[in-house]
């Protein structure tokens, strides 16, 4: 990427504020399932402190069972490498073990060979659209 100075800010510099300050929890996951990577709203959707809580972790800390979170992964593998991004809903859970239903994104990060090296999972709290939606039934 290039470092072009505007203002005295780099284009890393607004990089890092456009992910900062997304209304979507953005994680970065590797092949082994591992945080890499997240940004803050994605720590005050699920009630993390800091990245310390989540970085090195697996994904089974948003998920209220290994079940869940084995259902969570079959979901994602099977869907992946067909289509790409794509996008659903699922029941994740809070760092408090709250039940809290999400739209995810999910979009793969491939190598120069194609090999899908590691996911993004854009996450977004629906709760409050849910609510409205039962309110219409």
């Amino acid at each position: 990427m290039t470092k072009t100075v505007r203002k005295g800010k780099t284009d890393n510099d607004y990089l890092k504020l456009l992910i900062e300050n997304t209304t979507e929890g953005l994680v970065l996951v590797g092949n082994s399932e591992m945080i890499i990577a997240c940004n803050q709203t994605f720590l005050n959707i699920f009630g993390f402190e800091n990245r310390e809580e989540v970085i090195g972790k697996t994904v089974s800390i948003i998920h209220a069972s290994e079940e869940k979170y084995k259902s969570f992964l079959k979901k994602i593998s099977s869907t992946i490498h067909v289509q790409k991004p794509f996008k659903f809903q699922w029941e994740l859970s809070t760092k408090d073990e709250s039940s809290l239903p999400c739209e995810i994104n999910v979009t793969a990060i491939k190598d120069e060979k194609g090999s899908i090296v590691s996911s993004v999972l854009a996450i977004r709290d629906i709760t409050q659209w849910k609510k409205h939606e039962r309110n219409l039934a």
